[in-house]
Parts: structure tokens; sequence; C-alpha cells
């Protein structure tokens, strides 16, 4: 006679595992979407004198323009990635709970057969 597996550990616990892989993933794609972003934007350069001419002031019109999208599409991104660190947080901190709860519990069963083996053996003698 064992113990039964369900009395040692939950399936919320087995299942935590492929559910925090999974957050994971998504945050690895968030942050190479960031990455991605990052790498696209491209600052204006400062080598012109100050005096330039309007094609130079269209072309910067254009370039702060193409950075406010990419500075509002970075955004989203960032937002994305906080709520998915919030998300993997949650996970880890329930997994964790989950976690000391079964040892509580393991440790208890333990305990609980160790004193029905003791007073077996007490009987035994008896």
């Amino acid at each position: 006679m064992g113990i039964p597996r369900k009395d040692v550990i939950e399936d919320d616990l087995f299942a935590a595992g492929p559910k925090l892989t999974k957050d994971f993933k998504e945050f690895y794609e968030v942050l190479l979407n960031i990455s991605k972003l990052s790498r696209d934007i491209k600052l204006p350069s400062t080598s012109g004198a100050s005096g330039g001419s309007q094609a130079t002031g269209a072309e910067a019109v254009n370039t702060t323009k193409k950075l406010k999208e990419e500075t509002a599409a970075l955004t989203v991104q960032q937002k994305e990635l906080a709520k998915v660190q919030a998300q993997i947080a949650a996970t880890m901190a329930k997994t964790n709970d989950e976690y000391v709860k079964e040892v509580k519990t393991l440790e208890n069963v333990k305990r609980s057969l160790k004193d029905k083996i003791a007073l077996g053996e007490r009987d035994a003698k008896q």
C-alpha cells in the first residue's frame, strides 16, 4: 500500500511547467519585437549646418514623423511586455505557493506514515 500520487502533488503543479514555458515564449517574442523595433529606428543625422535647405527640413519632418510612429509602436510593445511580465510573476508566485503547500502536505503525509509505522511496531511488541 503506497501513498497515492494525488496526496503527494496536485495536478495543477504538473500543469504549471508547460504554462510557465508558454509564458516565457511569449515574453521572448515580445523582447524580439522590441529589439527589432529598436534596430529599425533611424535617428536624424546631425552632420548638416544649421542653415540647411528646405529639402533637409522636409526630410527632418519625415524623420520626425517616422520616429513618432516607431515610438508609438515601441510603446505598444513595452505595454505588452509589462503585461507578459505581470502574468509570469503571477504564475511564478502561484507556482511557488502551490509548491510550498505541496511540500507541507508531503511532510504531513510522511509524518503520518511514520506515526502509523511506530504505532504498528508498538502494537506488534505488545
